[in-house]
């Protein structure tokens, strides 16, 4: 009997001491968030702590811009070994090769050469770019001509119309994006017609010229087929790669600065004039690889990650009037002031509380074929007539045309839409868009192989590498998506970014959060 009274004694105790550590937690909180609750406002921003949920492309460059403005305190979470996302690099004979689709691309609407905070984050880092393949090894069976079929039918002053006055209407929905004007608003869609297809604009604006050649440098980077897509959404894509194509047309049409008609923006101007008679390098690998690049910022900006560490769950708490986060990651919980979401929506539905930010965010979780890509071994390509270092898309598998998306196209529901040869050593990354789920990554191999034997004359032998990814999901209604946000944002403060808010690709990234987090995150 004694002892059980001392067990139940003991018991209380225990209990005691639990509801005391809790207590005491939550005071201790208290204190350690008090300086962003109280204070000037400059301590306060300066002593907010800020969670970013991943640690890819768009959490890293947050967390970078975060750091230039001052905020001290700011953590990312990554559930992987290494940072990157699906920069994804790896060694094969001491010569790196990323096993994704990545470039760095030049030649931007914001002016010349890299979009200026890549270039700043790549400067950072130290890591060296080295020349790309040209743009124009792409489409194979076109070989080494300047342009299409289609824009050769064009006469050359009608050629040079269309593209110059398509530069100058993606210029103008630069700046009107920026300033928070409507594509309507700004005379780039109809008022009543906000989903016009890219094709039909360009031929309302009469310009076919260049919409067909938006829709083929997008379709050509992998971004899927851009001839189905709004014409918004495609000037929006093409800002990181359309102009570059466009000033190389026109320079070997002979067009030079003095030759640019009055009210040209100057940010064309400039780029005709760097690139006059110089040709454009427009792509970059890295020397180490892609994710060397994001490991190296990380390391030369002092970014604080938390690696092999996934979120679990978000809790809202409120103390003394200040809300704050309980974030719980598979090691322990953490307490932050704030909380931004740079995850894939469908990877956030695994932590994120109930609430209408959820809902809304699952509206964008579009269930997109996966991309598969291998790094192989290969043979017979000199003989085949290719280069020791190329990259290319086969015609018939886009290029503007509804053939990525049609299981009918292009021999059936496995498209192998992107060969590129980095080194002279024979070995190759391919990449396949595959239309359904459930197709197993053999099946792609085994697709890949044939295609190389009967259209292309060389081996796809020795896998050494390979992984899955999936196409960022995107909302339906992209001017529906934002104004919904606009009073979610926030709320509590929970943040969410990532490609299905800035776009695909870290150029689109980078210009979306530099628009972004000083919005969210302002200077005091």
């Amino acid at each position: 009997m004694k002892e059980k009274n001392e067990q139940r004694i003991m018991g209380r105790s225990l209990m005691g001491k639990k509801i005391w550590v809790q207590y005491f937690t939550i005071w201790l909180a208290g204190l350690i968030f008090m300086p962003a609750a109280m204070g000037n406002s400059d301590n306060k921003h300066r002593s907010q702590r800020i969670a970013i949920i991943g640690g890819g492309a768009s959490g890293l460059t947050a967390a970078y811009l975060l750091k230039k403005q001052g905020y001290k305190y700011v953590t990312v979470f990554e559930k992987k070994a290494a940072v990157g996302g699906v920069a994804h690099s790896i060694e094969v004979d001491s010569k790196v090769y990323d096993l994704s689709t990545m470039f760095v691309p030049g030649g931007t609407i914001a002016g010349d050469g890299i979009q200026p905070l890549v270039k700043e984050m790549i400067d950072v880092s130290g890591e060296k770019l080295i020349p790309a393949v040209e743009f124009d090894t792409l489409n194979r069976d076109l070989g080494l001509k300047k342009m299409s079929e289609y824009l050769q039918g064009f006469e050359p002053e009608e050629l040079k119309a269309q593209l110059l006055r398509g530069l100058n209407l993606m210029t103008l929905y630069a700046s009107c994006l920026a300033d928070g004007v409507s594509s309507a608003e700004c005379g780039i869609t109809l008022p009543d017609d906000s989903l016009e297809n890219i094709h039909a604009w360009g031929a309302r604006m009469g310009i076919p010229a260049f919409s067909h050649l938006l829709v083929f440098t997008s379709d050509a980077l992998g971004a899927g087929p851009a001839s189905v897509a709004k014409a918004t959404d495609a000037l929006g894509a093409g800002f990181q790669w359309t102009p570059v194509e466009a000033v190389r047309i026109l320079s070997d049409l002979g067009v030079g600065v003095g030759d640019l008609p009055a009210g040209t923006p100057p940010n064309i101007v400039s780029l005709i004039g760097a690139n006059q008679g110089n040709g454009t390098q427009r792509w970059w690998f890295f020397e180490k690889g892609y994710q060397t690049f994001w490991k190296s910022l990380v390391k030369k900006a002092r970014i604080r990650v938390k690696l092999a560490e996934p979120v679990t769950g978000l809790v809202v708490k409120k103390f003394h009037k200040h809300t704050f986060w309980v974030v719980t990651t598979s090691k322990r919980k953490y307490w932050f002031d704030r909380v931004i979401v740079a995850t894939t929506p469908r990877a956030a539905m695994h932590f994120l509380p109930e609430g209408p930010q959820k809902e809304l965010l699952a509206t964008a979780m579009v269930k997109a074929p996966p991309n598969d890509v291998f790094i192989s071994r290969v043979s017979g390509v000199k003989d085949a007539g290719f280069p020791l270092q190329a990259a290319w898309w086969p015609v018939e598998m886009g290029l503007g045309s509804l053939d990525l998306v049609n299981p009918e196209a292009g021999g059936g529901p496995i498209k192998p839409f992107f060969w590129q040869k980095r080194h002279p050593e024979n070995v190759m990354m391919i990449a396949t868009y595959t239309l359904s789920n459930e197709i197993p990554p053999e099946a792609s191999y085994e697709v890949i192989q044939q295609y190389s034997v009967s259209r292309l004359g060389f081996s796809v032998e020795q896998q050494i590498a390979h992984e899955r990814f999936y196409f960022p999901p995107s909302p339906g209604d992209r001017v529906a998506w934002n104004a919904s946000w606009q009073e979610l944002q926030g709320e509590n403060g929970m943040f969410f970014i990532g490609e299905a808010f800035t776009g695909s690709g870290v150029p689109a990234i980078a210009v979306g959060l530099s628009r972004l987090m000083p919005q969210f995150f302002p200077d005091r």
